[in-house]
Order: C-alpha cells, then structure tokens, then sequence
C-alpha cells in the first residue's frame, strides 16, 4: 500500500513530504500541528521525528486512515502528487514556494571546499598491568568493553512480545548478544523476522577514519552473520557524527576518509547503505566529539536459524576464524 516513506527530520515538510515525488502540490494549511499560530515558513520547515510522511495510491487513502485509526494514529491527507515536476507549497490559498524539480536536484548553489585527509595512525589496544589478571581487568573495565546491561534495561524489550532474542542470554542473563532479533508484527503466528547489528570501535575511528569505518561496516555484518543470518541479504545504515567542520581541511578529511571506507567495504561485500543520518556540529567550546561512523547492518530471516552468544553446554569447542589482513589497509581482503 506504501508507495514510499520518508521522516519528518531536518527540512520538516519541505524535505520529508518534498523527497516523495518529482510534482508536488503541498496544502501547509491541513498539516497538523500541535501549536496555533505558526506561520507558512515554520510549517514548511519544522521538525518532528516522531510523524512519517507516506505515499500512496488514491484510492488506498481512505484505506489506510482506517487502518491509522485502528492503531491510535492520526493519518492526514496533506498533499498531491502532480503532473508537473514542480514542488508547490501553499498556505493560506498563496503559493509560499514554487520550484522546479530540475532546480531541486542541481542541488542549488555550487559550493567548493578544500580538503585534506591527514596521515592515520595505528590503533593497538594497550590494558594497564603486568599479569594477565590485571590486564583482563583493566580491558573489562574499558567503556568500550564493559558491560552495557545498566544502559540495555532503561529500554523495554519485550513490547509486542515479538522478542526472539533477549538482550543478555545465558543461565544469569549476562551474555550480550551480537544482535537484535524479533518476528515481524504480523496478524497470526509468523516464523518471518528481522535483525540488525551494529559496528563501530571509537579508539580505532579516532586514529584513522578510513579504517575505522572500513572496519565498522564488517564488524556489523558479521555479528549479524554470526547471529544467523545471510550476508547477502544484508542491508545497511549509517549513523554519522563529526565535528564543527567549519573551513578547516584537516576537520573535513575526517568525514571524507570514513565515507570512503565504507564506501570501500561496501563495495567489497556488495552491500548497499540505504539510508542513514549525520550530523556535523559535535562541537561544544574546546570539546570535539570522536569521529563517528556507526554501521549498523539489517536482513530477514527465520527465527529457527537464529543463533544466540552464550555456550549452550559445557566441553562446547571455541573456533578462532582469523580473516586475511590486506598489509596496505590493515583491513581483511574481500573475495
């Protein structure tokens, strides 16, 4: 029934509603809005994360608002999809904006940026201490390392009783897993679900961004891999997050070599990234935050091949599978 979707993120209606179709006409009149009194310019642009701005057939409208309706959501009708390849938005029976789609994608005005991506480093984990005690404690002890129960449990897992895997297995529910699991909310019983896995190692991505996404990427393919899944029915998405750019090159090679790290590793498992978000103003007075590329890597799959962390008996045999180390990039080949 959804032809497309889209979030009301940054640009609100203008990009959420504006990105669906080539021809638009936008009524900003029967936007919904929880405050009297905006005007044409704040109802074009306003965010909202929590609205979904969806696409459908006319004769699926009424359709899908009973089905809205049914699950305690407030569907409206706000816009049309037009012949002309022109986005129109109008409030108060005035044409506010009027652009042709050609423009939209010129992407406006041309900007120009030098950019320099510095030489990384080599990232090696060091943990203080002498015997292997004192360094296993110093590593559990790494925030990076530790447990995140404390962090896992401010959020419900259970909700929709779709859960196949728990956030912690094992006897004492301590054992992270690799990866979300749960059914799809279908009406019945359904063996159908989805998962999703993340990767990104904060200490690799400070010393070198290239490497650092390269490695995000894998490593979030191959929880999900490990937790039963198919890597050719992965897909991926990104979470972006840099520093104040400004007109610095150095601060710009950042998000550059990362983009081309990931890029790479996409490339080499031919796994597309489908959508994401950024920002770029990690920056408050004298404090930067560390380059942020999280991968994070999703597929469909039966619950039955679902494969939990913990050891499921005792005597269990421990494989070490080491992958093949490009000497160039210090990342595993593709073949």
């Amino acid at each position: 029934m959804i032809k497309r979707c889209n979030d009301f993120g940054a640009g609100g209606v203008s990009v959420a509603i504006g990105e669906l179709a080539d021809g638009l006409y936008i009524d900003l009149n029967k936007v919904t809005k929880k405050y009297e009194g905006l005007d044409g310019t704040e109802l074009a642009i306003s965010e909202s994360q929590e609205r979904m701005a969806v696409a459908l057939a006319p004769e699926d409208v009424d359709k899908f608002i009973a089905i809205a309706t049914e699950e305690n959501l407030e569907a409206t009708p706000v816009a049309k999809v037009t012949e002309e390849k022109r986005l129109n938005m109008v409030w108060n029976g005035v044409s506010i904006v009027n652009i042709s789609r050609e423009f939209l994608n010129s992407n406006g005005a041309e900007k120009h940026q030098n950019v320099h991506v510095e030489k990384g480093s080599v990232w090696q984990p060091q943990w203080a201490g002498l015997t292997f005690s004192q360094k296993m404690k110093s590593m559990v002890g790494d925030l990076n390392v530790c447990s995140k129960k404390g962090l896992s449990e401010r959020f419900d897992s259970t909700i929709g009783a779709a859960t196949v895997l728990m956030p912690f297995g094992g006897a004492y529910q301590l054992t992270p897993q690799n990866a979300m699991v749960a059914k799809l909310p279908v009406d019945g019983e359904t063996t159908t679900c989805s998962g999703m896995a993340w990767g990104y190692n904060p200490y690799l991505m400070s010393a070198n961004q290239y490497v650092g996404a390269r490695m995000a990427v894998i490593e979030s393919v191959t929880k999900l891999v490990a937790t039963g899944f198919r890597y050719e029915d992965a897909y991926l998405t990104f979470q972006e997050y840099f520093e104040r750019l400004g007109n610095k090159p150095e601060r710009w090679g950042k998000p550059l070599a990362a983009l081309l790290g990931a890029l790479d590793a996409q490339i080499g498992l031919g796994i597309a990234s489908i959508g994401g978000k950024d920002s770029m103003s990690g920056s408050f007075e004298q404090l930067d935050v560390p380059p942020t590329l999280v991968s994070f890597a999703t597929a469909i799959g039966k619950a039955s091949r679902v494969v939990s962390t913990e050891f499921k008996k005792p005597e269990s045999t421990v494989v070490l599978v080491r992958p093949i180390i490009d000497p160039e990039t210090g990342c595993p080949n593709f073949f």
